[in-house]
């Protein structure tokens, strides 16, 4: 889980349901630095979470837009933009693989990730 502590996080969650306050949360997959191991990590926490019918698990490719640091630091973040079909630039589709995740191994990743609710 990048940027974010998970204990924390899972202490707002549990507040939030102990006073019926449906939760929503939102997680980008795939960002640079991402892992096979830190992505099962934040699949493991989501699996943690005391979500109910009421709440929501959004996911998000990350995207690089351009005009982005993402997209103009490509060489920095080291990743290979393998897609240019904009309409495709929705935070749904991969568009980019990194030096430790390829465009494939992305797919199925998000695909086990939605499965997740």
């Amino acid at each position: 889980m990048k940027y974010q502590d998970p204990k924390r996080v899972l202490s707002g969650i549990k507040h939030l349901k102990g006073v019926d306050i449906p939760v929503q949360a939102y997680f980008v997959l795939g960002l640079p630095g991402e892992t096979e191991l830190t992505f099962q990590e934040t699949l493991d926490f989501i699996k943690e979470l005391p979500l109910d019918a009421n709440d929501k698990i959004n996911y998000f490719v990350a995207t690089p837009y351009p005009g982005s640091r993402l997209w103009d630091e490509q060489e920095s973040f080291n990743i290979n933009i393998i897609e240019y079909d904009f309409t495709k630039y929705d935070c749904q589709h991969i568009i980019f693989e990194t030096s430790d995740l390829s465009v494939q191994k992305l797919e199925n990743l998000f695909e086990i990730a939605k499965d997740i609710e």
